[in-house]
Order: C-alpha cells, then sequence, then structure tokens
C-alpha cells in the first residue's frame, strides 16, 4: 500500500510532508487523509483483521467436527472389523528376495570395484552436481 506521506501529498498535491514520521505531523497528515471526501466511501468497508479468539474458535468447531467422525456409526456397507490383516507375500518388498537390508548389487560391485568416484555419485547424483553447478 501506500505510505502515510504518499496519501498525504497525493490528497494535498504537495511535494513532500514535512516533518514526516513525527508523530504529530503524522497525526495531522492521517486527519487530513480520513477528511478528505474520497476517503468516505472506504469507511464503513468489511472488517480486515481478525480477533485470535475467533481465528482459535474456528479451529475448535474444526476439530470438534474430527471428533465427532470418530464417533459416528460406520456408513451403511461398511465393516467396523478391527483385525490386524497382513500383504500377501506376492505384494510384500520381501518376495523374491529382493528389499531386506544392506546395499544393493550396484553399490557392492562398486564398493568391491574401489572406484571412489562412482561412489561419491550414489551420494551426489550428477543432475545434482549440474545444479549446483548453475547456481
Amino acid at each position: 500500500g501506500y505510505s502515510c506521506s504518499e496519501t498525504y501529498c497525493y490528497i494535498t498535491k504537495n511535494e513532500t510532508l514535512e516533518g514526516a514520521h513525527s508523530s504529530i505531523v503524522d497525526a495531522r497528515a492521517q486527519n487530513t487523509i480520513c477528511s478528505d471526501e474520497r476517503f468516505v466511501d472506504y469507511i464503513d468497508r468489511t472488517i480486515s483483521f481478525e480477533l485470535l479468539s475467533d481465528v482459535w474458535k474456528r479451529k475448535r468447531k474444526k476439530n470438534e467436527g474430527y471428533m465427532q467422525e470418530l464417533k459416528r456409526p460406520s456408513p451403511a456397507g461398511w465393516s467396523t472389523n478391527t483385525t490386524n490383516w497382513k500383504i500377501s507375500h506376492t505384494k510384500s518388498i520381501f518376495f523374491a528376495g529382493g528389499g531386506r537390508h544392506g546395499p544393493s548389487n550396484s553399490a557392492l560391485t562398486t564398493c568391491k570395484n574401489r572406484n571412489l568416484s562412482e561412489l561419491f555419485l550414489y551420494f551426489l547424483p550428477v543432475k545434482v552436481l549440474e545444479d549446483i553447478a548453475k547456481q
């Protein structure tokens, strides 16, 4: 937005507000601005600030809605069965011996070959290095 000084100068057609940032000068400038007929249209605008109590009231109401959700009955056709279930063996990441723990075969090969530059690229891929170089 515009500063008090800029608005005052626009209304009064002055080039500067002498003594700007002095509380008495700024108060007089604000009075001049608010007394101008062009300012009247902005007096009864909607509230442009919110009390924190109103913000927290909405948050509390929202949280109460969440808590009520936990107490509502299940919709027709839904089950409330809470028994534990397991992912099928074929969908598990452990299927066919993969994903258990430890480095990948590629990383193991790189380590066995003692290729330090290739190992470095596991931690900082070429794309990351290119982005760093561009900066």
